[in-house]
């Protein structure tokens, strides 16, 4: 939880099995999230959200977000338009998925918004729903993680993908017999970072996306 300090950024943070929301923001501005994990959150029913903006606006970038079913993974709330109190969240190159009744991806309250949401895969299932309008850019489709029962989440490549149980737990590559629509699906402008060749000369959507551990592009 943070609360009334503004220009925090997050990289690389891995969270989950907590019984609240996994991050909390309150009258902060200009939080980001970068290459974050964030899933099996909000365990109660008290706050059912993975991150939850209150008053603050909170920029994510190459992230990945899975709501448990029936939870969501931004909360978005306010009770005023100025600028101090509103709350906005953009997303970029992101993965975010929901599932089950009254889930969503993005719960936009009162004087609240989603400034811009690019290049994400925002997958919802059993009746989600992502909460508001993305464009063209976004797709919404299963990203096929590795295994998402056991939190890998990599992406599934017939190419290579990381596996780290591979070798006895030391890691390595494997091969799948599917690939992951968030391969090659990052914003065309940015590098391709640390990603191994094959990489498709464009970045993949979520955590790993631009890092060594990035699934490689398929023929």
């Amino acid at each position: 939880s943070w609360r009334g300090g503004d220009a925090l950024r997050l990289d690389g943070l891995r969270i989950s099995g907590t019984s609240d929301a996994a991050c909390s923001f309150r009258e902060a501005q200009g939080v980001r999230l970068n290459n974050c994990i964030l899933s099996s959150f909000a365990t109660s029913q008290t706050a059912p959200y993975g991150v939850y903006v209150v008053y603050s606006s909170v920029e994510t970038e190459g992230s990945t977000i899975t709501a448990p079913p029936g939870k969501t993974c931004f909360r978005v709330a306010s009770d005023s338009s100025d600028y101090t109190s509103g709350a906005s969240v953009s997303l970029s190159d992101s993965i975010l998925s929901a599932s089950g009744s009254g889930a969503q991806c993005v719960s936009i309250g009162s004087y609240s918004s989603v400034t811009s949401a690019r290049y994400n895969d925002l997958f919802v299932a059993s009746g989600a729903t992502i909460g508001f309008t993305p464009d063209g850019s976004n797709i919404k489709i299963d990203p096929l993680f590795a295994d998402l029962a056991n939190g890998d989440f990599h992406l599934k490549s017939s190419e290579g993908r990381w596996d780290p149980q591979a070798g006895g737990g030391a890691g390595g590559w494997v091969t799948d017999a599917q690939d992951s629509p968030c391969i090659d699906a990052a914003d065309p402008a940015l590098s391709v970072g640390d990603e191994p060749a094959p990489n498709g000369g464009r970045r993949d959507t979520g955590a790993y996306g631009g890092t060594q551990w990035a699934s490689k592009s398929p023929p």
